[in-house]
């Protein structure tokens, strides 16, 4: 077999449900943006899922360059910079595919930046419990999808604005002339034209 019960039980329990967990997440989200098509899905689940398939990969490569670079001494501390290594490329890998979705910089941003503290943390802590490795990605998921979430409801009010829509709740302003939203009552510019959705709350102090 090419791995035994338990490996194959932390394999799927550490890797593959969170990284399902996180496409599961990440479609929706992708989508209530606003934006369509099918390549940024494609992306974030091809991604999400490749996540436990390239780990094994990146880690074997990742060792590779501690022994050759770096050149380690001692077990525990070549370990720990090849999982800190391992840490930040698969974060890298999986923000990037994220980017090309999204093409926001800040989600990249967020991505690299845990990539890094938790490659960092692992340096410094050295020797840590192998269920920490599961904390530690989904610390990464929760952090890169709090990114997309504030990216999707950015671009879900500029989509809103453009169309001439409330910003609120979506509402065609098209043809109206009242400050505010007959729908859900948000003040709106009154003047016509695609944006003027883009005032929403603020519109009495920016009028």
């Amino acid at each position: 077999m090419l791995f035994s019960v338990d490996e194959l039980s932390i394999w799927l329990l550490y890797f593959v449900l969170p990284a399902a967990i996180f496409v599961a997440i990440a479609i929706p989200l992708f989508r209530w943006s606003g934006r369509r098509g099918w390549f940024g899905p494609l992306i974030i689940a091809s991604v999400g899922i490749g996540f436990p398939f390239y780990i094994y990969p990146v880690a074997w490569s990742s060792q590779l360059i501690v022994e050759w670079i770096m050149n380690p001494q001692g077990i525990l501390g070549g370990l720990a910079q090849m999982i800190a290594l391992s840490i930040f490329l698969c974060g890298a890998i999986t923000g990037a595919g994220v980017y090309a979705a999204t093409m926001s910089r800040l989600v990249l941003a967020v991505a690299l930046g845990a990539s890094s503290a938790l490659g960092g943390v692992v340096l410094i802590i050295a020797d840590f419990p192998e269920w920490s490795l599961i904390a530690f990605y989904i610390f990464w998921q929760i952090s890169v999808l709090t990114a997309m979430w504030w990216w999707a409801k950015g671009e879900r009010i500029r989509r809103r604005a453009d169309s001439g829509a409330c910003i609120k709740c979506g509402y065609d302003l098209t043809g109206l002339r009242s400050p505010v939203c007959p729908e859900c009552g948000d003040p709106v510019d009154p003047r016509p034209g695609p944006g003027r959705g883009a005032f929403g709350r603020h519109a009495k102090e920016m009028s």
